[in-house]
């Protein structure tokens, strides 16, 4: 069930609610340890620049929850294709460490934030992995170690 051709994922699953009653997140210091929820009455096949994220205690019921966060190491920018490859690849390795299993026996699925061409140019080469439940019921507590 699992697929590492999730780079539209980011686009299609972080669409956040800026009016919730939720922390507002700076996208760039999103990583291991936030959670969020996917914003309702959105269309979730548009791709959006974000620049907070509504974050949610990771001890309640959540829609997300970021687990690993990567730099790639490049000068310049390598193009979306690069980007994603890596990010599949990086993701799927750190994902066990975090919910204790491979991520191919999992149920959960990923997904991440990546820079976009305008945000490498300045400065920022950071993904953030996030996991997310694949028929979007929600996430009870962290993930951390629960093997599922």
């Amino acid at each position: 069930m699992s697929n590492l051709n999730t780079f539209l994922l980011c686009s299609l699953f972080i669409v956040f609610n800026p009016t919730s009653l939720a922390d507002e997140t700076d996208i760039f210091n999103i990583g291991p340890g936030h959670c969020s929820n996917d914003a309702e009455g959105t269309n979730p096949e548009e791709d959006e620049e974000l620049e907070t994220i509504s974050t949610v205690s990771c001890d309640g019921p959540h829609d997300n929850e970021f687990y690993s966060a990567f730099n790639i190491i490049d000068e310049l920018y390598p193009g979306e294709a690069a980007i994603f490859a890596y990010a599949d690849e990086e993701c799927a390795n750190n994902f066990e460490s975090f919910v204790g299993i491979p991520y191919n026996d999992s149920i959960l699925e990923l997904s991440y934030l990546f820079p976009t061409y305008e945000s490498w140019l300045d400065g920022d080469n950071e993904v953030v992995c996030f996991l997310y439940h694949p028929d979007f019921e929600k996430l009870e507590g962290s993930m951390e170690g629960k093997k599922i």
